[in-house]
């Protein structure tokens, strides 16, 4: 036959024919659909299966695992089974209006919630609710968009109070389809056509199964994906290549969902160099509902914004708020968190809940605390400083949807980033520049540091020589005073001190003598020009 090579006629020909059609295939069709359903044309189960066996050994010969080719397969049959399912559901419905007159879960006038639970779920296929936020198969599922659907089907046959109807409808899915909380898949990303598994070498393999999941990154895996070009032409403009490396692994480490970099990642500039341009391409290719946007701050100060990070793999702030956060308490948690969180939602009793959200910021400032002075502190930051734009460039209007257009090449650049930092351990590449600017940090948000590596105020580590801590803090307050900078606590100044001792070469005591009045200081601790600052100011 003219088509026996494409397989198109092969329904009903003798089985070596088939055979000889099998022998034609190559490895990019012989796992196809088209191919599972030319060979699934028969009503024969047995004659089926025996050209299921002939198919595997086929791709077996072009170099395709068996555990592959039973994956397609099993994606295929899937596919095929809830397309039945669809068609019947379809034709069960025409026929119930048709012998009804009204839907199949009207009695009479009244809509039953069973009856009708029960046409909402044949309709989706797999929905569940953890802690009221609804998931599927395509990952978090807005409850508006629940109800919304719930109130368009019953619109034509419930026409009074329909909203509060579609609402109460929607309480009681809610309450049908409760799930208890899911762990999160650490080795998986759910992405539009499948899932990429990642294996214990780091290795990736891809399987064309959709199904249920926390996360589906709005983005198809295409392995041979053209490589991002526009994309790293924006970076290059935008970072330098050191800094370029540390954004891929932290993108990358945001494709699944745990934390256990325990980082967050903040990216400084003056405005107007094209930064946000991340943030923004980031909602598009993980998918809105995976992120979750906001201020830094307000996770702070507002207990109910933890709640909205649930199940989300990133939190962005696109707009980084220069005043100090009031506590870094719960970003810490976040950032660190190895599992579950207590939330609260508004009148609801507070639960444990998944926390996986990673932190991601863009401002013209670095976040300060004004509590957490720790090493830990800064440890949990990445701080990476955009280059100043050029006098004479001109800003792409479309840039984001230019960009958008690589989504796939964008998706497996991110994937190379994750592979890098899991071979490394989780521990990310940062440059000397990101080094210098988390210290530049430090000395920007705690004026104590700054204070103490300032020899002309006082002079740490010496012989023999000692100070109180009330003479310490006078002239600290008298350095903020000549350098224009808020002073904290006596009791922050001393703690830092006392917690730094050994760094700072000096020893804490409670036995401090001058005068002959004892209180508590430091041994190694000298206070040089404030009595002389003192005496000509008198003079």
């Amino acid at each position: 036959m003219d088509n026996a090579e494409d397989g198109s006629n092969i329904i009903g020909m003798p089985e070596p024919k088939i055979d000889e059609i099998l022998s034609l295939l190559t490895v990019r069709n012989v796992v196809s659909n088209e191919t599972f359903s030319v060979l699934c044309m028969t009503d024969n189960e047995l004659l089926k299966e025996q050209r299921m066996q002939k198919l595997k050994i086929r791709a077996a010969q072009l170099g395709i695992k068996s555990t592959v080719f039973d994956s397609f397969r099993k994606a295929f049959e899937r596919d095929q089974k809830a397309a039945a399912l669809k068609e019947k559901a379809k034709r069960d419905k025409e026929d119930s209006y048709i012998n009804m007159g009204a839907a199949p879960y009207m009695d009479g006038k009244e809509i039953m919630d069973k009856l009708f639970y029960d046409y909402f779920a044949e309709e989706h296929e797999e929905i569940h609710c953890i802690h009221g936020k609804f998931y599927g198969t395509s990952g978090s599922i807005e409850r508006k968009a629940i109800e919304a659907e719930v109130q368009e089907e019953i619109a034509p046959f419930y026409m009074k109070n329909t909203a509060r109807k579609a609402k109460n409808l929607t309480d009681f899915i809610e309450n049908a389809c409760y799930m208890q909380p899911q762990k999160p898949e650490r080795h998986t990303i759910h992405v539009k056509n499948g899932c990429i598994e990642i294996d214990k070498q780091y290795s990736r393999l891809f399987l064309p199964e959709v199904r249920f999941c926390l996360n589906r990154i709005n983005a198809s895996y295409e392995p041979t994906a053209p490589k991002p070009e526009k994309w790293l032409q924006f970076l290059d403009d935008l970072l330098e290549p050191e800094d370029q490396v540390t954004l891929q692994e932290y993108l990358g480490y945001c494709l699944l969902p745990t934390t256990k970099a325990q980082k967050m990642l903040i990216i400084i500039g003056n405005g107007g160099e094209g930064k946000s341009i991340i943030g923004a391409v980031m909602k598009e290719l993980f998918g809105l509902s995976n992120i979750a946007t906001g201020k830094l701050n307000s996770l702070e100060e507002n207990r109910f914004q933890v709640a909205n990070l649930e199940n989300k793999l990133l939190f962005i702030d696109d707009d980084l708020c220069t005043a100090a956060c009031e506590e870094s308490a719960v970003v810490k948690e976040i950032v660190t968190c190895d599992g579950t969180m207590s939330m609260e939602q508004k009148g609801k009793q507070s639960y444990q809940g998944n926390m996986y959200c990673r932190l991601l910021a863009f401002g013209n400032q670095s976040i300060n605390t004004l509590h957490d002075h720790s090493e830990g502190a800064y440890r949990r930051r990445i701080i990476l400083t955009v280059k100043p734009k050029p006098p004479n460039r001109v800003d792409d209007k479309d840039l984001k949807e230019k960009l958008l257009k690589e989504r796939s090449g964008i998706l497996n650049w991110m994937l190379d980033g994750l592979r890098t930092l899991q071979l490394c351990g989780y521990e990310f590449s940062i440059s000397e520049k990101a080094k210098a600017n988390l210290e530049q940090s430090k000395r920007d948000s705690f004026n104590v540091i700054a204070f103490l590596e300032d020899d002309s105020v006082i002079q740490l580590g010496g012989e023999g020589v000692t100070a109180q801590c009330s003479a310490i803090y006078t002239a600290y307050q008298l350095w903020c005073t000549d350098n224009a900078e808020y002073p904290v606590t006596q009791k922050t100044l001393i703690n830092y001190m006392e917690q730094h001792a050994n760094t700072l070469k000096i020893r804490y005591s409670t036995h401090i003598h001058k005068y002959n009045h004892r209180a508590r200081g430091f041994f190694g601790v000298e206070i040089v020009g404030t009595v002389n600052r003192d005496s000509s100011e008198h003079a």
